[in-house]
């Protein structure tokens, strides 16, 4: 596996000499080499530190583990880090909080250095909107950004909040959704729900795929044999064994003539057809790119791609 970085044209612009490269996000990628991990900008020049392992950015902030076995969280420059001994962690949030894990318990830490909560919890995932799921007596709830438990341990599972809505499931492993108060703002009657984005939310009859509104209502019919959420206010969907693209009010942006269809981000969606990969924009111009293997999202205009 070759893997180079193009522009949206197919030029390419830097051949990857790496164990491993990653796309770009928030104008860095992360890289695998022999001397270990590190990042790399878009001009492809200015050099970075290795590290022992290394994430990529999310909201500012990489995850570390030093050569010399000190871990936490660096910034862009590389000068100004949170050094905190985790054994697990997971990645800011818009919020400004991480979660980390510690001898199986996990915590809250904020862009500051300082510890929210400490290790005290089995399971604490990412913050969405203000609020992290947590595992209590094996029954799940909601914190605040304080570590405060506002919405109370009584599901048996749930998703994160995206437009004010968060997937739960009751005891029968039926979904539903709540809102941020707590409350129960679609009945747990659904063998499958995806996260509400752009106003819609996936859902599972049978064997087929349709959507609801926030209100929990069929805004799309359940006729799809595979669905994706909602992004930048479309959906890839599977009718008849081809991908197509459809937007919120259920109507084609893209026929269901295509071998597979990615949801779009940062204005474009990765389409296969006829054996080719390529980009479809927001326009509907597909242009495709026959010389590569396979292609990731382009950032400002530079895209990761795998070469025969």
């Amino acid at each position: 596996m070759r893997q180079a970085y193009a522009k949206r044209d197919g030029t390419i612009m830097h051949e990857c000499k790496y164990i491993e490269a990653d796309y770009f996000t928030e104008g860095f990628a992360l890289l695998n080499t022999e001397n270990g991990f590190t990042h790399i900008n878009m001009d492809f020049s200015k050099p970075y530190p290795y590290y022992k392992w290394l994430t990529k950015y999310f909201y500012g902030w990489a995850a570390f583990e030093s050569f010399h076995g000190k871990k936490g969280f660096v910034d862009y420059t590389h000068q100004k880090c949170i050094y905190l001994d985790f054994d697990g962690f997971s990645r800011f949030s818009a919020d400004g909080l991480a979660t980390f894990n510690k001898n199986g318990f996990y915590g809250i830490i904020n862009q500051s250095g300082n510890i929210i909560l400490s290790p005290t919890y089995t399971r604490l995932d990412v913050f969405s909107e203000g609020l992290a799921l947590v595992e209590i007596n094996s029954k799940c709830g909601y914190l605040n950004t304080k570590g405060e438990v506002v919405i109370p341990a009584t599901w048996s599972n749930g998703l994160f909040f995206h437009n004010g809505l968060a997937v739960v499931c009751d005891s029968d492993n039926k979904s539903g959704c709540i809102n941020n108060n707590g409350e129960l703002a679609i009945p747990t009657k659904y063998s499958y729900l995806g996260p509400c984005a752009d106003e819609r939310i996936c859902f599972k009859k049978g064997r087929k795929y349709g959507y609801l509104n926030i209100e929990g209502e069929i805004v799309i019919p359940p006729i799809f044999e595979e669905a994706e959420t909602f992004s930048e206010g479309y959906a890839s969907v599977q009718f008849n064994k081809k991908w197509g693209i459809i937007d919120t009010d259920g109507k084609y942006f893209v026929k269901p003539e295509l071998e597979m269809t990615r949801q779009f981000y940062n204005g474009y969606s990765i389409v296969v057809k006829e054996n080719t990969v390529g980009l479809l924009s927001h326009d509907g111009e597909i242009t495709m790119y026959p010389q590569f293997r396979n292609i990731d999202y382009p950032y400002k205009d530079i895209m990761l791609v795998i070469k025969d």
